[in-house]
C-alpha cells in the first residue's frame, strides 16, 4: 500500500508539471491571437483587396479560434470534473 501511495504522489508531481507547462499560458495565447487578428483586420480596412493581408487574416482567425476553443475546453472540463470545486463553481455561477 505504501508503494502505491508513493507512486501516486510521484505521478501527481509529474502531472502538475505537465499542466503548468502546457495549459498555464492558454489565456495569454488567446489574447495574443486576438490582438494579432485585430491588427491585421485594421490593416485590411485601409487595403481590402490585398491578398497577402487576406491570407494573414485567415491564418490569424484560425489561430484565434484554436486558442478560444482551448480555453472553452479547459473551462468545460473543470466545470464537469470539478469535484471539490463544485462549491466554488456554484458561487461563481451565482455571482454572474
Amino acid at each position: 500500500m505504501f508503494r502505491i501511495m508513493r507512486n501516486l504522489e510521484q505521478l501527481k508531481v509529474g502531472l502538475k508539471d505537465l499542466n503548468q507547462r502546457k495549459f498555464k499560458s492558454i489565456d495569454v495565447k488567446e489574447t495574443q491571437a486576438r490582438e494579432k487578428l485585430d491588427y491585421i483586420q485594421n490593416l485590411l480596412q485601409s487595403d481590402p483587396m490585398n491578398n497577402h493581408l487576406l491570407k494573414l487574416e485567415k491564418e490569424a482567425r484560425e489561430e484565434h479560434l484554436k486558442a478560444e476553443l482551448g480555453i472553452k475546453l479547459v473551462h468545460s472540463n473543470w466545470a464537469k470534473d470539478s469535484g471539490p470545486n463544485r462549491f466554488l463553481l456554484g458561487r461563481i455561477r451565482a455571482a454572474i
